[in-house]
């Protein structure tokens, strides 16, 4: 089996480093450990040390000057060479859910599933790599490991990492806005010309971000997040990056009350990716909103087309495919007189269980839907009533359990 080495940096991460350390060591079989402080106030460094010493796993604690993510990460991985086939990256705020089955590791490094922490968005990352001095970080913030062979595959398993927001640098307020800024600066800099289309993405996400903590001036960073995924489109590099650019300026054009502008840039983002279907979906929400329910169920229809995406795509929203589009076509197959459909869609929301709130949205549908509720086959019915039986304390359902009789 391959010696694996965890590689992290932290910082006042007293109050969650020891759950953090003790889920990594439940997931990945580490044989020793490298961990950087930059500059703690608290005793994260004494918690360290003893979870180590009482787990029997032999390691090294550095105490560094911070400097930005990627000189300070780089430090850290050197400091890893020669001492392990493999080195694993965590930051202390993210946690496993679910089983991960690494196998037999032959690949010079692997991607990771990653989600937040509604498990609505995911994506990949890069956490596990071969002890290869080659390897070096780059980005001022956001940054990513840099791979000198590009031999990568993706770690196998039913598990996902999930990204938390509950370490000292997530917990500040301003971590967004100071983010944006630091992005911003780095992008007017332009030490990293093959980094601009990062900082400009970033920056974008990051004012974005910053929007949704700052009911005050949510406006101007909205306008601010609007600007930098335009200056993202300018530049060339990961394809998905413009995808997400596009679909975020249709949205944020939608928020500050313009959808003529709106309507266009969530267009080309199909344009630019038609294997992700997300900006479908927001034009069938947004028409449905509007009430032009035929414009909205052509959207929704052609959003169901497409299936989830696999492989590295950039923070896609899976409840957009697990239910909304069905939702969008439930709703607006009614509006437009498709009973059939709207039946269709609302008995497969009530069946699959996956969100309360849809279920209910359902069973609204349902009940007026009763004929074909009655007609439906016995087999069906019987599932029906399996799930109205969950919602017996809510509205209409002992009406839907009468006509399923």
């Amino acid at each position: 089996m391959s010696s694996i080495c965890l590689n992290m940096i932290v910082k006042n991460e007293s109050a969650i480093i020891a759950a953090t350390l003790q889920n990594i060591i439940q997931h990945i079989p580490i044989s020793c450990w490298v961990i950087s402080d930059t500059g703690s106030a608290d005793n994260t460094c004494d918690i360290i040390r003893q979870f180590f010493d009482e787990a029997g796993i032999n390691g090294e604690l550095y105490q560094d000057e911070w400097v930005d993510f990627a000189h300070n990460r780089n430090l850290a991985l050197q400091r890893c060479h020669g001492k392990s086939d493999y080195v694993f990256f965590f930051d202390a705020d993210d946690f496993f859910e679910g089983e991960i089955n690494p196998g037999e590791l032959t690949q010079h490094s692997y991607f990771m599933n990653m989600c937040d922490e509604s498990k609505t968005t995911y994506y990949f990352r890069k956490l596990l790599i071969k002890n290869d001095p080659r390897f070096k970080w780059r980005g001022v913030l956001h940054e990513f490991i840099e791979d000198p062979v590009k031999d990568t595959g993706t770690l196998r398993g039913d598990y996902t990492v999930i990204s938390g927001r509950k370490g000292a640098r997530s917990l500040q307020k301003d971590k967004y806005l100071r983010d944006a800024q630091v992005l911003q600066a780095a992008y007017q800099k332009g030490a990293d010309p093959d980094l601009q289309p990062r900082y400009a993405f970033y920056c974008a996400q990051s004012y974005h971000d910053a929007a949704l903590y700052d009911e005050e001036n949510r406006q101007q960073l909205y306008r601010n997040a609007l600007h930098w995924y335009k200056v993202r489109l300018t530049e060339q590099g990961f394809s998905e990056e413009k995808y997400y650019s596009l679909m975020r300026i249709g949205l944020l054009y939608e928020r500050l009350s313009d959808i003529s502008a709106a309507v266009p840039f969530l267009l080309e983002a199909y344009q630019e990716n038609p294997l992700r279907t997300e900006s479908l979906y927001h034009l069938a929400r947004i028409y449905n909103h509007l009430e032009k329910h035929h414009l909205a169920y052509q959207f929704a229809l052609m959003a169901k087309k497409v299936k989830i995406p696999e492989g590295n795509f950039l923070f896609v929203n899976h409840d957009i495919y697990h239910y909304w589009i069905d939702y969008e076509l439930m709703i607006n197959a009614f509006k437009v007189k498709d009973f059939s459909a709207s039946y269709f869609y609302a008995r497969k929301l009530l069946l699959d269980d996956r969100n309360e709130n849809m279920a209910l949205r359902a069973i609204a549908v349902l009940r007026d839907l009763p004929v074909n509720l009655q007609s439906d086959s016995l087999r069906n019915k019987k599932l029906l009533r399996l799930s109205l039986d969950k919602y017996s304390q809510h509205t209409h359902v002992a009406e839907l359990l009468s006509l399923l009789s």
